[in-house]
């Protein structure tokens, strides 16, 4: 799913939402680390709302391209957060609409936990709108 993101929109053009770095650069290397935003993970992992990081914000302010999210709801306050400001359009592709100040593309599904790698796999096949 990355390397097919990546072959339409470049490096240039792909972000990751990591709960470790913040917002990066798809071609932005981090060390290994274990720390997630999942309720569900152990707790030595998990990091809270409560918690002060410095995240990192790749992209770019004065950019206008629409940014689309694909990720599970955990992640959603840290993405609204980190791109706060930005003059394009925010698309959030949710499970379970949640996201001040963005446009909310809801994704009904049944799957699990990676959801959103077949929202993404539908959005690169033009079945999404």
């Amino acid at each position: 799913t990355y390397a097919r993101l990546e072959e339409r929109y470049g490096l240039d053009g792909f972000y990751i939402l990591s709960a470790g770095w913040g917002l990066v650069r798809a071609d932005f290397l981090t060390p290994q680390y274990d720390i997630t935003w999942d309720r569900n993970a152990p707790t030595y992992s998990h990091r809270c709302r409560c918690d002060s990081w410095d995240d990192l914000r790749d992209l770019p302010a004065e950019d206008e391209a629409p940014v689309k999210f694909f990720g599970d709801e955990d992640y959603v306050p840290h993405f609204c957060r980190l791109t706060e400001g930005y003059r394009g359009v925010r698309e959030v592709w949710v499970r379970s609409p949640d996201a001040p100040g963005c446009v909310i593309r809801p994704y009904p599904t049944e799957t699990g936990r990676k959801w959103h790698y077949d929202c993404v796999r539908a959005f690169l096949e033009g079945k999404l709108d």
